[in-house]
């Protein structure tokens, strides 16, 4: 016999966790899975791109374009993660420029081993930080902040 998945969402409230819940053909549970919702914004050619949600790197994009390329120098700003409105992590920069069109990731030093030749190492922490509401921001040199970047896990 034939199975078909349909990939239906139940939406589950376990230990104040929403679930997604896939059932197959049958009805029967195939996959549950926490939901994570993310939300970004920034003022500027420099966005927060990525964030892993386990904690290894945080990713870092130029995203100038045309007319408007350029490089931007990171000197004196400041990448901060807050983890659950508790615990923070700060990874400032020293004398970094981030090309027009470029990415860097910065690792958490227990994820240095993953890092290219490129990326930046947040040698303080093993972990950039686990939580339910992670809100990550980049902070220039004049203290304002010029991007965010918000992990909601459901």
């Amino acid at each position: 016999m034939i199975r078909f998945l349909y990939y239906l969402c139940f939406w589950i409230t376990v230990c104040g966790i929403v679930y997604c819940q896939t059932l197959d053909s049958e009805n029967s549970v195939t996959a549950k899975r926490p939901i994570t919702l993310y939300r970004r914004q920034s003022i500027g050619p420099i966005a927060i791109s990525e964030a892993s949600p386990e904690g290894h790197f945080i990713c870092l994009e130029n995203i100038s374009f045309g007319s408007e390329k350029k490089d931007v120098k990171l000197g004196g700003w400041i990448l901060r993660r807050r983890v659950d409105g508790k615990q923070d992590y700060t990874y400032n920069f020293r004398d970094f420029t981030l090309r027009a069109g470029a990415r860097v990731k910065i690792y958490a030093n227990g994820s240095a081993s993953a890092a290219g030749m490129n990326d930046l190492i947040l040698r303080e922490e093993d972990n950039w930080g686990v939580g339910s509401k992670v809100n990550t921001t980049l902070i220039n040199d004049k203290g304002a902040e010029m991007a965010r970047y918000i992990q909601t896990i459901l």
